[in-house]
């Protein structure tokens, strides 16, 4: 039997097969250098850009930061009150004397807190209710200190009280992991899922029965902040061209005091704490939109080899900028080693000139 073979016709190019075509792809996507694509795209690249704006402008980094902090300073004071004893009609009444909005002093002359006294509680002198925390869950005199741990369970590296030392501890057993998580399996997850945790915790903070789980709920919000603004600042970095990099912290803390100023307006117009927690944090849940807005970074893609990820970042980003890279011309030039040794952690904390900076800078923080 005569078995035919095809020869290819003199001038007219054959169609690869599935297998030269991917062979092929990997060979143009491999040792490329990252800084060079970025800056093929240039320095005000749109797609570029827009990704660095609802990264660092996305009001969730740094507006919903500094208005979780700010907040505070508006929910956490006294208004005026005053002790109101209100007695049993047919029990024996006791004359109590008024020192002040805190303590009386009874018939024989002993001094008495104002909520140890049975039947007794804080009127407070408020145009509606519920207006700060202290005045929900009273929040006054000997007590007044716990409406301070909020503020420092969520501040990060403030070792003012116990509270804020817990913090400081969860967000130093989470950061360097976080950061190795990122390394490891990508930028992109490990900033999503530390800012959605912030938000729902925000979230659960304006409607928290008791003071105890606003606490609870403030702690995790704080070490979720930590990780995204950890991870969303590289991100930053790692999404841009080097020549724009030097945007980031002027963009940030324009958004920054952004933030300060919204929950200032905000209280203005809402007297209730909880509404008023409620209105900032409620803008978060736009962040569930950056799980199709937000690519993974260049950067790590490349180190690992991602050939899919890279060719769909490059695609969307040529279109989006309506500019043609060149892959041949953005190779590394640098030589990489046969075997790469996996840094961690712990090799951070081994080297002490690294390990004396960081406690210098967490004494400083």
């Amino acid at each position: 039997m005569d078995h035919h073979k095809t020869e290819p016709i003199a001038g007219i190019e054959m169609p690869a097969t599935a297998t030269d075509r991917r062979l092929s792809f990997a060979v143009s996507m491999a040792n490329l250098d990252a800084e060079k694509v970025l800056s093929a795209f240039g320095k005000y690249g749109n797609y570029q850009v827009s990704f660095d704006d609802n990264i660092k402008s996305k009001y969730s980094v740094a507006i919903l930061y500094s208005s979780q902090m700010m907040i505070m300073g508006f929910i956490a004071n006294p208004p005026q009150f005053e002790c109101n004893i209100q007695q049993p009609e047919h029990a024996s009444k006791w004359e109590y004397t008024v020192l002040d909005s805190c303590y009386v002093a009874d018939p024989n002359n002993w001094t008495i807190a104002c909520n140890d006294i049975p039947n007794a509680s804080f009127k407070f002198n408020e145009t509606s209710p519920r207006t700060t925390l202290n005045s929900e869950f009273d929040l006054v005199c000997r007590d007044e200190h716990w409406a301070q741990h909020a503020s420092s369970l969520f501040m990060l590296g403030v070792f003012s009280t116990l509270f804020s030392a817990l913090n400081f501890q969860g967000g130093m057993i989470v950061t360097p992991f976080l950061t190795q998580l990122s390394d490891l399996h990508g930028r992109r997850y490990t900033f999503l899922v530390p800012l959605w945790t912030a938000v729902a915790a925000a979230l659960a903070c304006s409607i928290a029965p008791t003071y105890g789980l606003f606490l609870f709920f403030r702690f995790v919000a704080g070490v979720g902040t930590t990780g995204y603004s950890t991870i969303g600042w590289v991100l930053c970095c790692e999404s841009v061209a080097v020549e724009f990099r030097s945007i980031i912290p002027l963009v940030g803390t324009f958004t920054w005091v952004a933030g300060i100023m919204m929950v200032g307006v905000l209280r203005m117009m809402i007297d209730n704490w909880r509404w008023l927690y409620f209105a900032i944090s409620v803008p978060g849940l736009l962040t569930i939109s950056y799980y199709w807005l937000i690519p993974e970074s260049l950067h790590w893609m490349i180190t690992h080899n991602r050939s899919k990820g890279i060719s769909r970042y490059i695609q969307s980003s040529s279109r989006f900028n309506n500019v043609h890279v060149c892959l041949p011309e953005c190779k590394s030039t640098a030589t990489k080693p046969a075997e790469e040794k996996s840094r961690t952690f712990l090799d951070m904390v081994r080297n002490k000139a690294i390990l004396f900076h960081l406690i210098v800078h967490c004494l400083i923080m």
